[in-house]
């Protein structure tokens, strides 16, 4: 599995990406919308694709409105990440899955592993699930 990490953090994009890679999994980063669709347009082997929703020049949803207006640029998944609910709805309004900041390691994890052979590439099967609802308490910790 390849995710390709969008976040105009840099301790957000080193923190997934040493995470990610030690789960195996292989990760791309892009700092900007644009950088994004530029590695995007050159990298098809994206399974799964993290967006922030804010960042400066081209916002989370601008990115995710390009990738959609241009279906030929990849099949991966897509979710928005922020660590405000109101940001759901633009997921939801866009059919893309959601992911809360911060984020609970063991739900991210899950939702990149098992929704890959679940839902289709602009599918947001769960992006509904709260995951400060989870009564799990084996639960690992935000990040």
């Amino acid at each position: 599995m390849n995710v390709l990490i969008v976040d105009d953090d840099p301790w957000v994009r080193a923190l997934l990406t040493d995470i990610l890679e030690f789960e195996n999994i292989g990760v791309f980063t892009a700092a900007s919308g644009p950088a994004a669709l530029s590695l995007i347009e050159t990298c098809r082997a994206l399974d799964c694709i993290l967006i922030d929703y804010h960042m400066p020049n081209m916002d989370g949803v601008a990115v995710i409105r390009k990738i959609q207006q241009n279906d030929h640029l990849t099949q991966a998944r897509l979710f928005l990440m922020s660590a405000e609910w109101p940001a759901q709805r633009h997921a939801d309004e866009l059919a893309v899955g959601f992911v809360r900041k911060p984020f609970e390691l063991t739900e991210l994890l899950r939702r990149l592993r098992n929704e890959e052979a679940e839902v289709g590439p602009l599918s947001r099967k769960g992006s509904g699930d709260n995951p400060d609802s989870d009564a799990d308490s084996r639960r690992s910790p935000f990040i």
